[in-house]
């Protein structure tokens, strides 16, 4: 569930950009669906390497479609870096439970918790790219990843530095402008 709350305070956040500044339309729309699909059984607690594959793969061709906008570059290597480590640990993302212990979750290692994608595991190697940043909030507290902002920071660079759209004197066309 804490998931779903982060997804939808950066969809709102990214709505709002957008609104403000139209990005550059980007190509191939299905291939994030196929990307996000599998995802969404890990949520639920159906972790395989093959979901995350499945994820992977479409993400890698809707990457290639979009090359050519700017921010996508970013995206890619966020959710890349994201999904390989999720991809080292049997579907899931790992985080320490350490940082856990610290915000008050006594988990043991290799507790998949319920509502997200992350495993609990005791110190491991491979920390840099786990969810390990902790942001408290006011109501509520994430523990993103390094992938996390690099998605994120994609988005927002993909909005920002996106061609404005030129309406033309019938409306019936939306074209950037060269």
């Amino acid at each position: 569930m804490l998931m779903l709350a982060i997804m939808a305070v950066c969809a709102a956040t990214i709505g709002v950009l957008a609104v403000w500044r139209p990005p550059q339309p980007v190509r191939s729309w299905p291939l994030l669906g196929l990307a996000a699909l599998p995802q969404l059984f890990v949520i639920f607690g159906m972790r395989s390497p093959w979901l995350v594959l499945v994820s992977l793969l479409a993400l890698g061709l809707w990457g290639w479609r979009n090359r050519g906008v700017p921010g996508v570059a970013l995206v890619l290597a966020g959710c890349t870096l994201n999904l390989g480590m999720m991809l080292l640990h049997g579907g899931a993302m790992p985080i320490d439970t350490d940082i856990l212990a610290q915000l008050g979750y006594n988990k043991t290692h290799g507790t998949h918790l319920v509502g997200s994608k992350d495993v609990a595991l005791d110190s491991f190697n491979a920390a840099l790219f786990s969810d390990w940043l902790v942001l408290h909030f006011p109501t509520f507290t994430v523990i993103a990843s390094p992938g996390d902002f690099l998605l994120l920071l994609g988005l927002v660079w993909w909005i920002i530095r996106s061609k404005p759209l030129e309406v033309s004197h019938d409306r019936r066309t939306i074209a950037p402008r060269a």
